[in-house]
């Protein structure tokens, strides 16, 4: 067979966005774009203290403001916006606002509408930029965002500290016609004023859609993976004790009168040998954290449980690593008035570094909090619903 040779220019058309490339329209952790959601926010005290360290920046050589808002696991929230000049970065603590801006502390509160469950100190930041009145969101889609979550013990706050960090999922505001991301554009709103629309679609209208689903490796629930005990050896291993999930949907009412939007958890794992399990499921709404495990030794009461949590446990699994699916979905026997929902999540997982004694028990060292994004598959269309700034009134003209 013979092989065909792209000329010059057939190549370079091959290697660029041209109309053949299949452009990703799905959020994720590795792009900029004009929408950031962290899912993870903590500033909780049990046993511990924690902060969350958020940093925003922007790539453009063009200033642009972005408007943020808070929501905690109990639906309290505060928005904030803010400039952001080229090549700059915003950076603030969550606890109490500190940083290089204004920014607002995490809101403890309970919302107006309560829920049953949730943890007030725990939630989520989504952040977008919007026109210099705010009053609409438009395409800017040079926005990055990390998030660098802090523990501190109590028993010795100067070294038994946990720190961890992932990285924001952008959602790309999405040209008319050529399938990837629209010119900065900060004069025009980017679809209805107050509603971003997550869809995927190239319309000029629309940013990224959501994952259908998500997948995560982990190590299950008391897992040893590293070192085994032989003779004493003091060679370093990795337990995980226990994982957590923090989930956002990507159905997000950011408004002060706002609706609740839930869904049903459905997860399936798998072992390492692709035995499949479910049965786990647990009933959220748009912002929570789920703990996956049998036993917690540091149980968040507030903490949503999973069904079956013996899935996610070594006990039943038998294998060091394994991975699960999570699918936002309606069940309205066992979680009602649900929809379905694409989802954004970090899992957490405590691990401790230890090594083995003489007689093969395990050496505990300092538990260690983890965390990292899932990877997601699939589009789900969804929204983020905000209040615009009312129109600034004028002055009235002069009488002649």
């Amino acid at each position: 067979m013979k092989k065909r040779i792209l000329g010059p220019i057939l190549l370079a058309a091959a290697l660029s966005g041209g109309p053949a490339w299949a452009a990703q329209n799905v959020a994720n952790t590795s792009q900029k774009g004009s929408l950031l959601i962290f899912p993870k926010i903590d500033v909780s005290t049990n046993g511990e203290a924690s902060d969350t360290f958020i940093e925003i920046s922007n790539d453009a050589v063009a200033t642009v403001l972005v408007d943020c808002h808070y929501v905690n696991e109990k639906k309290g929230r505060i928005d904030f916006h803010f400039p952001l000049t080229g090549k700059s970065t915003a950076s603030f603590e969550a606890r109490n606002g500190n940083g290089n801006i204004t920014a607002a502390a995490f809101p403890t509160n309970t919302g107006v509408i309560t829920v049953p469950t949730g943890n007030p100190f725990k939630g989520e930041l989504v952040c977008f930029a919007v026109d210099p009145s705010a009053q609409f969101q438009v395409a800017f889609n040079n926005l990055t965002g990390t998030a660098t979550g802090v523990l501190r013990g109590f028993e010795e706050p100067n070294t038994d500290v946990s720190v961890y960090r992932y990285n924001a999922f952008a959602f790309v505001a999405r040209a008319a016609g050529t399938g990837g991301p629209a010119p900065d554009n900060q004069a025009v709103s980017w679809g209805t004023a107050g509603t971003l629309a997550l869809t995927g679609l190239n319309d000029g209208l629309s940013y990224d859609g959501c994952p259908k689903y998500e997948i995560a490796s982990f190590m299950p629930n008391g897992a040893i993976l590293g070192a085994q005990p032989n003779n004493g050896d003091l060679d370093l291993s990795l337990i995980t004790s226990d994982n957590d999930l923090s989930v956002v949907s990507c159905n997000q009412d950011l408004r002060q009168q706002y609706d609740l939007w839930l869904t049903k958890l459905q997860f399936t794992t798998w072992d390492s040998t692709e035995v499949g399990h479910t049965g786990s499921w647990a009933c959220v709404d748009s912002v929570d954290s789920v703990d996956l495990a049998s036993s917690d030794p540091l149980e968040d009461l507030e903490a949503i449980r999973v069904t079956a949590p013996q899935n996610f446990d070594f006990a039943k699994l038998r294998t060091s690593n394994a991975m699960f699916r999570v699918r936002g979905v309606s069940d309205t026997q066992a979680c009602p008035n649900t929809v379905v929902s694409g989802l954004l999540g970090v899992l957490g997982s405590s691990t401790t570094l230890g090594g083995f004694d003489a007689e093969g028990k395990p050496v505990m060292n300092e538990d260690r909090e983890i965390a990292s994004t899932l990877q997601g598959a699939g589009l789900q269309a969804g929204f983020v619903k905000f209040d615009p700034e009312p129109p600034t009134l004028l002055a009235p003209l002069p009488k002649h």
